[in-house]
């Protein structure tokens, strides 16, 4: 345990951001507030009010709130109250859909949810089911993502601990909601399952708040809760997914961020792609914090040892093997490195590192964990005595012209100070970066192993599912059954594949010739996505060829027909004997009954999924024409005798349409010059 001296140093630093949290505050008609520092898309800086946990008032009350739990002064618990107070009062006159757990609004009734178990005051309560309650709008982005910080995922954190304490039954539809959505995203990897694809990235992300890791944790909390196996398979495929991405070399998760933010970064994204340098786009970095790498990755893994202990020892000691391959790697960062600009904030710094071996000390009960900790809050201390305020995780920020010191529970001095807190009693204070459920509810979730399969696999192969389950239902029952979410068996997908391979070739010659053309259609997109390497790359590749596109589409008409142009290597023209287009889906089954024709497709591979587009006669004698590389004059003369005894001013509209087609193809990447 930590000596007398330095918990007393702790306590009197924890203390004193607290007091100086309270000089800072400012007030409304409707409470205590704190500015707090955000940043843009375009990394710009400001101080901003808003209601959530990572830089927001009900982070500062849920500080506030802990330090009066260790000291009992009341003027604390005080200010926390007034301020959720003002945070109700924002909420109610600024409606969102925006409802992520950590930088959103399902914080806040988490927080409220925090307020009633210390004062016993249910109103609280009551306020937090009444806000949470318009949550699904989150599935409505857009855009929508599933990691832990921003999206749907961390929205499950928030409706757990909702249930838990209230039991409503909109809870639980809810959360089903999320939870299948969160199947139905998931995306199959080398080895595994991700989420959330985006041109600023390798592949899906490893780590806890924007990865695999913390999605992952979301299913082991959803399994304990309801003690459900479907959900605890896909903790461990998520798991797995990372497992590939580890870098001996580095001894950490692959930092799989490859975004093009500013224009340094472009300009060198564009040098890497001109250069044809692969490794550029595909190496990952190494990066060790909650956020990204190690020490949140870390958190995921101990959370599933005290979960597999006694469940399952093999996969207990596979997870404890990645705790402490990760609790290494923080000694080396955190303590083991010389930094005399360590920044102890939760979300990327050594107050938030520090959390594993805190947790490490609770979950392996071995005290040189806590000892761990306790150098991390030295150099904490040392740190306020050289520097006169903690920096913060927006390092070199100075909105208003100095740097100032962030008030914020994740990037800024209330996340040292609550550090602080979780060192003096580890077992008391809750942890905020992995507030698991403690709980379990004897509701059962209606979701079975063979349903969990079924589901993954919709993202990829709902077309065939579909006509499977009409045409052949017991078999694909069977499948499912016998082929249960593993990580010991060849990933489902492949799986599935070789099941609906051999079941067509059994059917009839009607039911065989329509389903073979579906199959063949989603093997197809399935090896086109297997076959990307970078989503960061394709996303640069676009931009590139859009850039020499917009030079092209300006040429003289005369320039332009002598073009030589032919269709980018990835991109593939296809054609089905059936429309098998989303759109068309109450039709699918119908399929059957109807005569085969053709129906034209173009599959491309984009950094958020394979394009499946459909295409005109038109079209698909435009794009075929360059299939072997062809001039724009020819393909425009190609085209034009498709067409039967046209008019002069019929074959001229018609060839301004050829040439309009064709320009929109080199825009969008689609066409390229030979």
């Amino acid at each position: 345990m930590a000596d007398k001296q330095l918990k007393e140093e702790m306590l009197n630093e924890a203390v004193r951001i607290g007091d100086w949290l309270l000089a800072k505050a400012k007030n409304d008609d409707s409470g205590l507030y704190w500015e707090c520092t955000s940043m843009d898309m375009k990394r710009n800086v400001t101080w901003e009010k808003g209601e959530g946990i990572y830089s927001g008032v009900s982070g500062i009350s849920l500080y506030l709130l802990m330090l009066h739990k260790i000291t009992g002064q009341d003027k604390y618990l005080s200010a926390a109250k007034d301020s959720m107070q003002w945070v109700l009062d924002f909420c109610r006159k600024n409606p969102t859909e925006f409802y992520s757990f950590f930088t959103g609004r399902m914080g806040v009734p988490y927080v409220l949810l925090k307020m009633t178990e210390y004062t016993g005051d249910g109103n609280w309560t009551e306020n937090a089911l009444e806000l949470a309650k318009p949550c699904t709008g989150l599935l409505n982005s857009p855009l929508p993502v599933d990691d832990l910080i921003n999206g749907s995922s961390g929205n499950i954190i928030g409706l757990l601990h909702l249930h838990a304490a209230a039991g409503e039954k909109w809870l639980l539809e809810t959360i089903d909601l999320f939870a299948r959505h969160l199947i139905q995203s998931a995306y199959q990897g080398p080895k595994g399952l991700y989420w959330d694809r985006s041109q600023n990235s390798i592949s899906g992300l490893c780590g806890f708040s924007h990865g695999a890791a913390g999605i992952g944790w979301v299913f082991l909390e959803l399994g304990h809760y309801f003690q459900n196996e479907s959900f605890y398979r896909l903790a461990q495929q998520a798991f797995l997914y990372e497992s590939y991405f580890f870098d001996n070399s580095t001894k950490n998760w692959r930092d799989l961020r490859k975004g093009a933010y500013n224009s340094e970064d472009e300009e060198e994204h564009k040098k890497a792609f001109i250069e044809n340098n692969m490794g550029f786009f595909t190496s990952g970095g190494d990066m060790n914090a909650w956020c990204h790498g190690s020490a949140g990755i870390g958190l995921s893994r101990l959370r599933a040892c005290e979960l597999f202990k006694d469940r399952n020892a093999q996969l207990y000691e596979l997870y404890r093997n990645d705790a402490l391959t990760a609790i290494e790697k923080t000694i080396a960062t955190d303590l083991e490195a010389k930094n005399p600009y360590a920044i102890f904030i939760l979300c990327h710094g050594s107050g938030g590192n520090a959390e594993l071996f805190l947790k490490a000390y609770e979950t392996l009960d071995d005290e040189k964990y806590l000892s761990l900790a306790e150098q991390v809050a030295r150099k904490a201390l040392d740190s306020r005595k050289t520097f006169p305020y903690y920096l913060s995780g927006f390092r070199g920020a100075n909105p208003q012209g100095k740097e100032e010191e962030d008030t914020s529970l994740f990037m800024g001095s209330a996340g040292v100070g609550y550090f602080y807190l979780r060192m003096l009693a580890p077992h008391d204070i809750p942890s905020i970066l992995i507030p698991k459920i403690n709980a379990t509810t004897s509701l059962p979730f209606p979701l079975s192993l063979p349903e969990a399969g079924k589901e993954l696999l919709k993202k990829y192969l709902n077309r065939s599912i579909v006509m499977a389950e009409k045409y052949r239902p017991q078999e694909l029952a069977d499948f499912f059954t016998n082929n249960p979410i593993s990580i010991d068996r060849e990933p489902l997908r492949n799986t599935f594949l070789t099941f609906m391979e051999k079941t067509v070739s059994t059917m009839p010659p009607r039911e065989q010739n329509c389903l073979s053309d579906i199959l063949i259609l989603e093997r197809e997109k399935v090896r086109m996505d297997e076959a990307i390497v970078s989503h960061s790359y394709l996303g640069t590749k676009d931009k590139i060829l859009n850039e020499q596109a917009e030079k092209l589409v300006t040429l003289d008409a005369d320039a332009f027909l002598n073009l030589k142009l032919t269709l980018e290597p990835t991109v593939k023209i296809a054609t089905a004997e059936w429309d098998w287009s989303p759109a068309n889906e109450k039709e699918w089954l119908n399929n059957i009954n109807l005569e085969p024709d053709i129906f034209p497709l173009l599959l491309k591979p984009t950094p958020l999924k394979i394009l499946e587009e459909p295409l005109s006669p038109m079209s698909y004698t435009i794009l075929g024409g360059f299939e072997d590389g062809n001039t724009v004059a020819n393909v425009r003369l190609l085209t034009i005798n498709a067409f039967e005894s046209l008019t002069p001013e019929q074959e001229q509209m018609l060839t301004e349409k050829i040439i309009e087609q064709v320009k929109q193809a080199l825009l969008a990447g689609i066409l390229i010059p030979v």
